[in-house]
This record gives C-alpha cells, sequence and structure tokens, in this order.
C-alpha cells in the first residue's frame, strides 16, 4: 500500500507587505521634517526680533528729539542756539539726555548774557535748571516759551537776573513745576508776581523771592495766593524790610519759612501757619521781639534756625526743645 505522507500546514497570508519605493520613502520624510523646520524658522524669527529690539535701544535707532527717548548729547546740542547754554551743557559732561537731570548756566562763567533759548525743549529728562545772572528776561531775541515744552522741568532758578512785576508774564505757566527761585531780582512790586501764581493750584510751588526791592506793604499782594505755596523764602543778607508777619493769611499750607536777615520785632502771626515744619528766624537782630510764645502753637514744627536772632525768650526755646524740637542758636 502506498504511504500517504500529509503535506505541512503552510500559514495563511491574509495580506502580502506593500514594498514602498525609495521616492515615496523620501517624501515620508520630508514631511516629517515640517514641524522640526517649522520650530527652527520660529527661533530664527525670535532671534531677529530680540536682536532689532536691541538695536533699537541703542543710538543709532533714536530720534534726539522725541521727548520720550534717550539720546546721545552731541545730537541734541546742535540744536541748541545759544553759546552760553551750549557751553554750560558741555561743562556737565553728560553724555546723554538722561544724565543731563540738571543744568546750571551762569552768565560770566559760560559767555554772557543769554540771547536765546531755541532748543532747551529737547532737554527732556532735565528736571532743576538754573539760569543765574544771565540778563533774562531782556536779553532773549525770542521769549522763554521753550520752558514750558521742557517736559521733565520741576525746578527753576532765576536768581541774579532782570524780572520784575512789569515783565513776570514773560515767563511761561510751566505745568509740572514744584519751585521757583527769583531771588535778588528787581521786584518791588509783587501784584504781577501774585496773578503768576494764582494760574497754579493750591500748595503745589516753592518761591523765593528774596533780596527783591520790595517793602514790607508789597507782600500783601501775596497774600491771596499763599494757599499755592507750600515754601516761600524772604530772606534777606540783611536789613530786609519786614517788622512783622502781619501778611500771613490763616491757611494750613505752608511748611517750611525763611524771614531771615530782616528786622522782625513781632512774629505773633507765626502761628497762623499750622502745617509750619521749618522756620528760619536767623539774623533778626533786635533785642525783644513779641509773640515768640507763638512758636509753641505750631504743631508740626521741627526745625527752627535763631542764630544772631536774641529776642527769642529762652524758656520758649527750652520748651520747644523739651518738644523735640531742634533749635539752632
Amino acid at each position: 500500500m502506498k504511504r500517504i505522507v500529509p503535506h505541512k500546514t503552510m500559514p495563511v497570508i491574509t495580506s502580502v507587505p506593500r514594498v514602498t519605493s525609495v521616492p515615496e520613502i523620501m517624501r515620508w520624510r520630508a514631511v516629517t521634517r515640517i514641524p522640526a523646520v517649522m520650530l527652527l524658522s520660529a527661533f530664527v524669527l525670535v532671534l531677529i526680533l530680540v536682536a532689532f529690539v536691541g538695536c533699537r535701544q541703542s543710538f543709532d535707532y533714536y530720534n534726539p528729539l522725541d521727548p520720550s527717548e534717550d539720546a546721545p548729547i552731541s545730537e541734541i546740542l546742535p540744536y541748541i542756539g545759544d553759546t552760553v547754554i551750549h557751553a554750560a551743557i558741555e561743562d556737565t559732561g553728560a553724555q546723554t539726555k538722561r544724565e543731563l537731570d540738571w543744568l546750571w548756566v551762569y552768565g560770566p562763567g559760560h559767555g554772557g548774557n543769554l540771547t536765546t533759548l531755541t532748543g532747551v525743549e529737547f532737554l527732556s529728562y532735565t528736571s532743576d535748571l538754573v539760569f543765574q545772572e544771565a540778563g533774562l528776561p531782556a536779553t532773549l531775541s525770542g521769549d522763554l516759551s521753550s520752558l514750558a515744552k521742557m517736559r521733565s522741568l520741576r525746578w527753576l532758578a532765576l536768581p541774579d537776573n532782570q524780572f520784575s512785576n512789569e515783565n513776570i508774564d514773560a515767563l511761561p505757566h510751566l505745568p509740572h513745576l514744584e519751585h521757583l527761585d527769583l531771588q535778588n531780582n528787581d521786584f518791588g512790586d509783587l501784584s504781577g508776581l501774585a496773578s503768576y501764581l494764582a494760574a497754579y493750584g493750591e500748595a503745589q510751588i516753592g518761591l523765593n523771592i528774596g533780596d527783591n526791592p520790595y517793602d514790607s506793604d508789597a507782600l500783601d499782594d501775596l497774600t491771596p495766593v499763599m494757599d499755592r505755596l507750600y515754601e516761600l523764602n524772604l530772606e534777606f543778607f540783611e536789613n530786609g524790610p519786614l517788622t512783622d508777619l502781619s501778611f500771613i493769611p490763616t491757611n494750613n499750607t505752608i511748611w517750611e519759612f525763611n524771614v531771615s536777615g530782616h528786622a522782625l520785632t513781632d512774629i505773633t502771626a507765626i502761628d497762623r501757619l499750622q502745617e509750619l515744619a521749618y522756620l528760619d528766624l536767623e539774623g533778626n537782630g533786635v533785642e525783644i521781639l513779641s509773640g515768640s510764645q507763638a512758636l509753641l502753637n505750631l504743631p508740626d514744627l521741627r526745625e527752627v534756625w535763631i542764630v544772631g536772632t536774641p529776642g527769642i525768650e529762652q524758656w520758649v526755646v527750652d520748651e520747644l526743645r523739651s518738644r523735640g524740637v531742634h533749635v539752632y542758636e
């Protein structure tokens, strides 16, 4: 009998593997690389943007006349129209607008009187400005309106010039002004200055009008606008016109008051300044000074200068010190 040998069971093939061609494989790899390429491109773009911003911060990309941007002083100087101001800026050694936060222009030391303020508006980071003995305002070919464009100007000192009641209106309203120094000018009448101060709000301005040729009656013109002042400096080198303080209104704004160098015989009205913290009475040389006990009615008083003022009673001095007030005598 013929022997039958069974065949081996062959595996059942349900599908046949597809043989992918080489071009198809390359296309597949290219597709899988797209996200990586996009990420790399985005990263490069970010680097470019960062580099651009960095460059934007450099002076090469700055508009030197834009008040909101810093810039080299060398790019500002060509716009300064006055050689005296030009020389004063160079003397500061500032390299950028931001570094020039203060500027002192001294006429005799920097070349004489000013003739124009053209270009000062580009000093947009200057907050403290001094024009001393510079012939203002009479010598200007234009006006002082450029000062109002100095967006950071807070402190303006104009000592030893030619301001008076007749030309104070040449000074523009300065929106951010905190201190105005008009020491040693030509104010015999203060009514024009009072009108100028009326444009400012309450307790915004520190005012120095010491060593001007006004008399004690002229100070009555300031009485209605003293609520605009947080500081009033009436300092005289000697023999000032004040004998009393009757011009002081009842108000609560002035916290620094300088009446040194006068001939005060009565300070009774000093207690009208209920927020007064600093008081300078130096050089009032009279032997008898009425009303010194009024100093004890000032609840916020911190410091008092009475050097050369013998009329302050000693018991008042002792009492002030017992309250923690610094008395300099």
